[in-house]
């Protein structure tokens, strides 16, 4: 729902720009050192490539811009 309102605002190449497009969730030891994890390519495609992770304060700043 998000991504289709910020779509019709025309958001979508700022969100792109600014968001993180993570490759990869780990979970690391206290060292940093990977003790498990999985890609989030199926987040993509469960979304038909409507994933990006966004901080809150580059969202508002965008709504309010």
């Amino acid at each position: 729902m998000g991504y289709t309102i910020a779509e019709q605002m025309g958001l979508l190449s700022e969100i792109s720009r600014d968001g993180y497009h993570v490759q990869e969730l780990r979970i690391v030891d206290q060292a940093g050192h990977r003790l498990t994890g999985f890609g989030t390519g199926v987040f993509a495609e469960l979304t038909s490539g409507r994933y990006v992770t966004l901080q809150r304060s580059h969202l508002s700043r965008l709504l309010y811009e």
